[in-house]
């Protein structure tokens, strides 16, 4: 414990999913700037190596899901990890296998209150509350990170997972009047995490990346939205979200995870194209029928 050197030849999943992340943000970013081809392929090319080592040496066949990290001998443990699972599936391009996506949502552990940040806990040292490793994310649930799952599940269309991360967390708000850095699997939590802001965040993402499915990219936000039928009135709306030189105002009526109608300031596009471009100003009205 507390072995730096040891840790040092660890390596987790969420952490290299991050970088894998990054190398292909900046190789999008690189092209947008108009850097060299060369430099952009060399990005390109370090998240796919990555993206094929991360697939080969964290995936567990028998357990279905990715594991939390490799050890400082190179052997993946047999734990999950809430966060690297989710990162896992909001980039549909890193897990294009339906197979292991389908496992992934079978078999990650979850709790009448969401999904914990590591399951199952690690044995508690004698004195837990002095020990910060013990207490801090070793089972407990944590908003943001069921803010990425409730993404990662609306982005890849299933419904049932998103509707259990939003009623899970807003659950928890409910019962504690405030979203708290983290909660105990009971759902009670400390005093002194009373109030923390990427909580909040966390769920706004699960509104505008879910429900409303605002997935941003280089040419715009494009909308793939999930709407659960029994937790929403048939008609919703969002107004006033600012991006970039725009006002949005998006209303969504029926409910599902399939675009049967998108419209942009009264002009009806293809339901398959579901993009409002970047180079849009002033007030953009957006209604979108669900099915």
């Amino acid at each position: 414990r507390h072995n730096g050197t040891m840790v040092g030849k660890t390596k987790a999943l969420s952490t290299n999913l991050l970088y894998h992340s990054g190398y292909e943000i900046a190789a999008e970013m690189g092209s947008e700037l108009g850097i060299d081809e060369k430099d952009v392929k060399v990005l390109q090319e370090k998240a796919s190596k990555l993206r094929e080592v991360i697939r080969e040496r964290f995936w567990l066949p028998y357990e279905g899901f990715y594991s939390y990290f490799e050890d400082e001998e190179g052997n993946p443990i047999k734990t999950m990890e809430g966060l690297g699972e989710s990162i896992a599936l909001l980039d549909n391009g890193f897990e294009t296998d339906p197979d292991r996506v389908a496992k992934i949502f079978e078999n990650t552990h979850t709790t009448e209150y969401g999904l914990p940040s590591l399951w199952p806990q690690f044995d508690h040292s004698a004195n837990p509350h002095n020990d910060i490793a013990h207490y801090y994310h070793n089972g407990r649930i944590w908003p943001f990170v069921q803010g990425y799952w409730a993404m990662a599940a609306a982005r890849r269309g299933n419904i049932t997972a998103f509707t259990s991360a939003l009623i899970s967390l807003e659950e928890l708000a409910e019962k504690g009047r405030t979203f708290a850095e983290f909660y105990e699997l009971n759902s009670t939590f400390p005093s002194e995490r009373r109030r923390q802001l990427w909580s909040d965040t966390g769920y706004l993402g699960m509104i505008y990346q879910g429900l409303f499915g605002m997935i941003f990219e280089t040419g715009g936000i494009r909308f793939s939205p999930v709407k659960p039928e029994q937790q929403f009135s048939s008609s919703i709306a969002l107004s006033n979200f600012r991006y970039r030189e725009m006002v949005l105002t998006i209303n969504i009526e029926g409910s599902g995870s399939k675009v049967s109608k998108f419209i942009v300031d009264g002009i009806e596009s293809d339901k398959m194209n579901t993009l409002v471009p970047c180079h849009l100003t002033g007030n953009i009205d957006v209604y979108i029928e669900m099915h």
